[in-house]
């Protein structure tokens, strides 16, 4: 199969397993139902990411991945996507999604060896496990308006695309990095500008998983990963900040909320969803070129940019969430 047949083949599973939940979500099992913490306000079928799932599925297996690199993204999107139709409690998640990072990191090793790839030390391992972990969660966090999770999902992956083929990193990761994208391109129309259909945990845990996952294969050194992970670094700025103000708010972290600078732009401050996307996913492109044009310079230039910009990130969140406080009161 050619390249682009593969792409075209991602693009159109990810719409079929996308317009088949729209068709058969009949219960409240597959309807997202509208709540004081949710963004949307009519019911939408949700787990529509089954299709990127069989996307990423047909791409592993045609591009020949081994199976330990493939299984265990796969069957954590099969246990999301059985959460996305009946509750399941955070710490069995946790549990299901930390047993799947540790399988892949084993077969990690192998497949880059200590001379192409990350040297999985016993810390190091524990380090990308939670970073792999952390990782499809907090893109989980971002499924939370109209083609959000999507659109970074496509510039991240194809970041990651850009980054290989300037780095000479692997033509079998080039193809999985653009068949990724390729599925969260397939899915965008059913998303955005207005949605149709949501990803769901089974979409939007597999993306983020995955992500993480090839960050950690293509970092060769402290400098890669820095970069390769900065290439979501909005996402990542968002999550942080919420946790740590629902945190210092003493709220319940593992409760359900929408105090994402996303949320509240879309929510309290009236931007409309697709606004509010195009906005992140313009930040998040500006964000992935400027470490591209610093990271000849090296590790400092790119950690002093990237600590600029969560300061800056931070600034704009606060500003704007005492903005949606003054409106409440008033």
């Amino acid at each position: 199969m050619t390249e682009i047949a593969l792409y075209l083949l991602c693009i159109t599973l990810s719409s079929m397993g996308g317009l088949l939940v729209m068709r058969f979500a009949r219960n409240g099992r597959m309807v997202d139902i509208p709540g004081e913490r949710s963004s949307h306000k009519e019911p939408v079928p949700t787990g529509g990411g089954i299709g990127i799932l069989t996307a990423f599925l047909f791409s592993a297996v045609l591009l020949r991945f081994p199976p330990g690199l493939w299984f265990p993204p796969a069957i954590l999107a099969l246990v999301s996507l059985y959460g996305d139709w009946f509750r399941l409690t955070p710490l069995f998640r946790l549990a299901i999604q930390f047993l799947a990072v540790i399988i892949f990191l084993f077969s990690l090793y192998p497949l880059v060896g200590a001379g192409s790839g990350p040297l999985l030390l016993p810390l190091l391992a524990v380090f990308f496990a939670v970073y792999i972990v952390g990782t499809a969660n907090f893109f989980n966090f971002m499924d939370g308006i109209d083609g959000m999770l999507v659109t970074s999902g496509v510039i991240a992956f194809g970041f990651l695309a850009v980054f290989i083929v300037a780095e000479s990193r692997g033509i079998l990761f080039l193809k999985l990095s653009l068949s990724m994208a390729a599925a969260c391109l397939g899915f965008l129309p059913l998303n955005f500008p207005r949605a149709k259909v949501f990803p769901g945990d089974v979409g939007s845990i597999l993306i983020g998983f995955l992500y993480g996952g090839l960050v950690v294969i293509l970092s060769k050194t402290l400098l890669d990963f820095v970069v390769l992970a900065g290439f979501a670094g909005l996402l990542y700025a968002d999550v942080l900040t919420t946790l740590f103000i629902r945190w210092k708010d003493r709220e319940n972290l593992l409760l359900a909320h929408r105090r994402h600078l996303y949320q509240i732009l879309a929510n309290e401050n009236g931007m409309s969803h697709w606004k509010v996307t195009l906005l992140y996913g313009v930040v998040q492109l500006v964000l992935g070129a400027v470490l591209f044009v610093l990271k000849p310079y090296g590790l400092v230039p790119v950690v002093i940019f990237l600590a600029l910009f969560f300061i800056a990130f931070v600034a704009f969140s606060l500003r704007q969430r005492r903005k949606s406080v003054a409106a409440a009161e008033a």
